[in-house]
């Protein structure tokens, strides 16, 4: 179900205005998250019937819609809100950590998606111990396989990149996305609501380009995000 939704935005999905769907749970505890109450909060109001009476309403304003979270693909219920936001006109846009495959492949195969950003957070070998992921790490391998076998699909992987983000991270990173037709470092910027209290440190953007500039030679559209998405 849709906990929470922003009616506006001009940045989340590329090139459109959309409005931004968020979906609560996720199975990943990244202690830099900006959404802590999404990822562990469970007694959430149903805003699914309001966010579509927005859609409605504005049909001529805006021209897609983001799904974020959390983690959307852990719900259930996705595709068919997914399917409702498409009969109603709108580009859907899809944001996701890559840990559901079988969602993915599911919600693309139906051809209901239009876009996709898929966060590769750090090096895979720090999944666990960083993000507290319990799950198969190929399974993130196997997402990214399906994202770019798609030959018209708009998508982009991308790192929100802070203090946290080593030398490593990066070159194994590109390792994993290699080919890919667009990739996004995000700067990260601290702001006080995060999952876990920690001393992390905000780049400059001279630092942000330095530490990131190796992935250059993996993919053919390097792009950075100064903003937070």
């Amino acid at each position: 179900m849709i906990v929470d939704f922003l009616p506006f935005s001009a940045i989340d999905f590329p090139g459109l205005l959309s409005a931004v769907s968020f979906l609560s749970g996720c199975n990943l505890r990244c202690p830099f998250c900006h959404n802590p109450e999404l990822v562990i909060g469970s007694d959430f109001e149903d805003k699914s019937e309001e966010f579509f009476y927005l859609l409605k309403e504005r049909k001529n304003l805006l021209d897609g819609v983001v799904f974020t979270g959390g983690e959307p693909t852990l719900d259930k219920n996705l595709p068919e809100l997914i399917l409702k936001v498409k009969n109603l006109g709108f580009y859907v846009k899809l944001d996701t950590n890559g840990t559901n495959p079988d969602m993915l492949r599911f919600l693309i195969e139906k051809n209901i998606i239009d876009y996709i950003a898929m966060d590769v957070k750090c090096g895979l070998e720090k999944y666990r111990s960083f993000l507290g992921f319990k799950g198969d790490l190929d399974r993130i391998l196997e997402s990214i396989k399906i994202i770019k076998s798609v030959k018209n699909l708009k998508y982009e992987f991308r790192c929100t990149v802070g203090s946290f983000i080593e030398e490593k991270d990066i070159k194994e990173i590109a390792r994993v996305v290699e080919g890919s037709k667009k990739f996004v470092i995000q700067r990260y910027i601290k702001k006080g609501k995060e999952l876990l209290e920690n001393d992390f440190k905000e780049l400059t953007t001279y630092e942000l380009i330095e530490k990131s500039k190796f992935l250059k030679n993996y993919v053919k559209n390097l792009e950075y995000r100064f903003y937070e998405n």
